[in-house]
């Protein structure tokens, strides 16, 4: 007897003819033979829909699947994920465009990004207008995100995706994703439970002071913009103390910064003191229209782009790391960044 064809148990409706293109598809057909990224608790893959529709579909991490424990957190955080994820829809945040079961294992499909943040800042400096592009269009995500009840927990590079299709600002279009262990601001918090990325947790959050609160988000994306704009970010992770030890050094060092415009370092200031004003994604909204207006209206400068202009070396650094290579996109043909 034949293994049953897998359906599409969770569609997104409303995202137009991407989605309706892979309700169409077989998914019994992809390959996973093209792995992206990988983590501890799952893997994403690339896969081709059509000439035109490329997806990343993620699966629990393949190492799991004989610990069947394991499995059955990694396909817990998995669905989690996808639920929240078909629930919101905004211009910077990842789509999901479908969920299904197959081989007894669930997975999900959402659009495909060519690229990370992080993988940016690993090949070199950002020029400063860019970074503050990305810090905005994360800021609008949070925004978003907080305005629906949601803390994401887990904001940092690695988590922030770029396209190479172009936004009406004339950018590349910036996506917060992996909302695995996003929490309800109302749900119970739970003691001694402590999810996130060293280095990207608040110090009130690492000693139970504060759980599934914006304020989180708020340092982490701080922590961001202080890492984009060039500066080194404490990541040690070799027990609870060294890593809440970490943190109250990362904040001391946005708390001090100096080596930026004084609104830049008042910004880092706000976004990293404990009893700040920049409380959630509304409040930096506020802020920044107050404050640097400049970064809500004046980025990008009028007809700037990733273009041939920007020095080839950062060209490239959108698509450092572990990517697989793909037939040369929109993007890589401006840079003539060769395949």
């Amino acid at each position: 007897m034949g293994s049953r064809v897998p359906k599409i148990s969770l569609f997104r409706r409303g995202l137009g003819e991407d989605a309706l293109l892979l309700k169409k598809h077989r998914v019994a057909d992809f390959r996973y033979s093209d792995k992206i990224a990988s983590g501890g608790m799952a893997d994403v893959y690339w896969e081709q829909v059509t000439d035109e529709l490329s997806v990343a579909v993620k699966v629990p991490s393949g190492s799991l699947w004989t610990e069947p424990k394991k499995k059955t957190k990694s396909e817990a955080v998995l669905c989690h994920e996808m639920k929240l994820l078909a629930r919101l829809g905004h211009p910077n945040i990842v789509d999901m465009l479908a969920g299904w079961q197959s081989d007894d294992v669930w997975r999900y499909a959402m659009e495909y990004c060519s690229h990370s943040v992080a993988s940016v800042i690993e090949a070199g400096d950002i020029p400063r207008h860019y970074a503050f592009y990305i810090f905005r269009e994360v800021g609008k995500a949070l925004q978003y995100v907080h305005e629906n009840g949601i803390v994401h927990q887990d904001v940092k590079p690695g988590n922030v995706l770029m396209q190479d299709s172009w936004n009406p600002e004339g950018m590349p279009a910036v996506k917060l994703c992996d909302f695995g262990i996003a929490r309800n601001v109302y749900d119970v918090p739970v003691v001694g439970l402590v999810s996130g990325t060293p280095g990207y947790m608040s110090p009130e959050y690492l000693s139970g002071a504060i759980q599934f609160d914006t304020r989180n988000d708020m340092f982490a994306l701080g922590c961001m913009l202080f890492k984009m704009l060039g500066n080194r970010l404490d990541c040690t992770a070799d027990s609870s103390t060294a890593i809440y030890c970490a943190a109250e050094g990362n904040r001391e060092a946005m708390m001090a910064a100096s080596d930026f415009d004084p609104e830049v370092n008042e910004l880092l200031f706000e976004l990293s003191r404990p009893d700040g004003v920049i409380v959630d994604g509304a409040a930096l909204t506020r802020y920044l229209n107050v404050h640097m207006p400049w970064v809500i209206h004046e980025i990008p400068q009028t007809g700037e782009r990733f273009d041939a202009s920007q020095s080839f070396e950062y060209g490239a650094a959108l698509y450092a790391g572990d990517m697989v290579p793909r037939p040369q996109s929109q993007l890589e043909t401006l840079l003539d960044i060769p395949t």
